[in-house]
């Protein structure tokens, strides 16, 4: 394809193609139409997506749809996002609770900012310790929480202090370093640090699905096209990533038994641990 006639496509000309066509009907069925009609949509009423490289759009939007989420921006579930001339697909954090309640183990999960007067520090267990009488989402939040039950009975809170939040995008984001005023930490703060609360609490402590792993591998990476490897051209320590933490099937152990078992040479817990190793890979800590 002469370089000439690249500049000219356009998401909306790479949806009729046929490979693209038969790519998302194959995996959509009777939803594709629709849901490519909305991609197209979207491409045309976003002026900096519209001036990003289209096979790096529709690449977004397909792994948006392989994970079933949608994409209007609204909804908060899943984003096409412009970043240097290329689109990269990010989760939002309604998109991470979409796939934690999916895995049909969660009995109850919520993800929410903490205001300063009901912030009573930390437990002995270095969670928060939240008076709710006192919990105001209108006021300005001290940091943000993610609080989750198991259908096995496992309680877990997680809490991030806004300044480890904003700490943890000045490592991570370029886009944040270099104050990007039109980054989504600076137009949607509140969401992005549901997010990260949100994540980062359920990759250590959560189920991680099969469908939940490939979300984390997607969340923020850019694609070249359909079918291309991923690559993080916001965090380049991402290739430096650390494996994601082993997450025990519920009926098995749990995580510090596993530990603890591995420790003392028990076969079974060691052959759980070994599998899901294999199939988690490297984590990520966008």
């Amino acid at each position: 394809m002469t370089e000439a006639l690249a500049k000219k496509e356009t998401v909306k000309s790479l949806l009729a193609l046929a490979g693209y066509k038969q790519r998302f009907s194959e995996l959509m069925r009777e939803r594709a139409p629709q849901f490519m009609a909305s991609l197209a949509a979207l491409a045309a009423s976003n002026r900096n997506l519209s001036q990003c490289d289209p096979k790096s759009v529709v690449a977004s939007a397909f792994i948006a749809a392989t994970l079933d989420l949608p994409i209007e921006p609204n909804l908060g579930f899943a984003h096409i996002v412009p970043y240097k001339e290329r689109a990269q697909f990010q989760i939002g954090w309604r998109g991470y609770v979409q796939l934690a309640l999916r895995t049909g183990q969660y009995k109850r999960l919520s993800v929410f900012p903490v205001n300063a007067a009901a912030f009573k520090g930390f437990d002995e267990f270095a969670e928060a310790a939240i008076d709710f009488t006192k919990w105001d989402d209108t006021e300005p939040a001290v940091g943000y929480c993610l609080i989750f039950e198991l259908v096995n009975g496992f309680k877990k809170s997680v809490f991030w202090t806004d300044k480890k939040i904003r700490s943890h995008a000045e490592r991570y984001s370029q886009a944040y370093k270099k104050k990007k005023t039109d980054s989504p930490w600076f137009t949607h703060y509140p969401e992005m640090a549901l997010k990260t609360v949100c994540s980062n609490g359920l990759r250590q402590f959560g189920i991680l699905s099969a469908q939940m792993r490939e979300a984390i591998k997607a969340d923020q990476a850019v694609y070249a096209d359909v079918d291309a490897e991923p690559a993080y051209i916001d965090n380049p320590e991402t290739s430096l990533k650390p494996p994601m933490p082993v997450v025990v099937p519920p009926g098995e152990t749990t995580d510090a038994q596993v530990v603890q078992e591995v420790a003392t040479g028990n076969e079974k817990a060691a052959s759980v641990v070994k599998g899901h190793l294999e199939g988690l890979g490297g984590g990520d800590e966008r």
